[in-house]
């Protein structure tokens, strides 16, 4: 019996487990094979983690209060609206709905009147002509500019303002928007009038007005990557930089003149300023203090 026995189990392939009844018994045997087969379902081993990496002071201190990372943005949604002369009139296109990342930290110091931060379209609508994804820039209202108007409004006006300041912010930016917009149509016609050899003809870049929840308002336009100059102020003065007048600032001056002339002194783009040939902050002096809405 055992040399029958033995000789069966040497008849075993290695990793291959037989069973069967050994003859002249009543009993069932089984043979193990030599080495266990490998199997792809079996459960993952864990790897115990070292004492000396976790230990109780450790795990006791997870029941702080723990600091979060600092947040570097704010993703804003609600409606940009673009402002367009079609059928021969001036107007406010139907609102396109996005989506922004707006960088908490400013990309430049605050001007006069707006502080700039970069910011991304993550989703546009295709109607918006916006591209997703680009840099931009969001400009907001200082509340000092708001209140400054509020009290130039009084003093010329005779009377307080029955707008709430964010009102007043949200007509500053609709007005700043109206008045770049004009001046890129002015901006324009002018280039066409400038030889066709003249180099970094002037443009004006298109602004948009964003319109969020809670009233919140903003600026958005193209983000202008380099030198940012100003060639001439609000008083029509040219900040000239290094050695005499560049070319230009020479055109950026005949551009303010142009202005006044082909509206026939009922306006004048002054506050020209930007990086290289692309302008933008413009503003437009006319020669009517309030218009025929009320407002100044």
């Amino acid at each position: 019996m055992k040399e029958r026995m033995a000789a069966l189990i040497s008849d075993i392939p290695d990793n291959k487990p037989i069973t069967g009844s050994a003859t002249g018994t009543t009993s069932d045997v089984v043979f193990v094979p030599k080495q266990m087969p490998e199997c792809s379902s079996a459960a993952p081993t864990v790897k115990a983690i070292p004492k000396s990496k976790i230990g109780l002071g450790v795990l006791l201190k997870m029941g702080g209060i723990h600091n979060l990372p600092v947040l570097e943005a704010d993703v804003l949604e609600g409606h940009i609206f673009a402002f367009e002369y079609r059928d021969a009139k001036w107007s406010w296109e139907p609102p396109a709905a996005v989506r922004l990342r707006v960088d908490r930290k400013a990309v430049a110091e605050a001007g006069g009147f707006r502080t700039p931060y970069k910011a991304q379209y993550l989703r546009a609508e295709p109607s918006s002509g916006i591209q997703p994804r680009q840099e931009y820039v969001y400009k907001v209202l200082l509340d000092t500019a708001i209140k400054e108007q509020m009290a130039t409004e009084k003093a010329f006006l005779g009377k307080d303002s029955q707008l709430e300041q964010v009102e007043v912010g949200q007509a500053m930016n609709r007005k700043a928007v109206q008045a770049q917009v004009v001046a890129a149509q002015l901006c324009s016609l002018f280039a066409e009038k400038l030889p066709i050899d003249f180099e970094n003809k002037p443009m004006v870049i298109t602004p948009y007005l964003f319109m969020g929840t809670a009233g919140v308002s903003a600026i958005i336009e193209q983000f202008l990557p380099g030198l940012f100059q100003k060639y001439i102020g609000n008083e029509m003065v040219e900040e000239a930089e290094g050695d005499g007048r560049s070319e230009f600032r020479e055109a950026a001056l005949a551009l303010a003149h142009y202005s006044y002339e082909y509206s026939k002194g009922k306006l004048i783009i002054t506050d020209l300023q930007g990086v290289g040939n692309l302008l933008t902050d413009i503003e437009v002096s006319t020669d009517e203090l309030i218009g025929e809405d009320g407002s100044m």
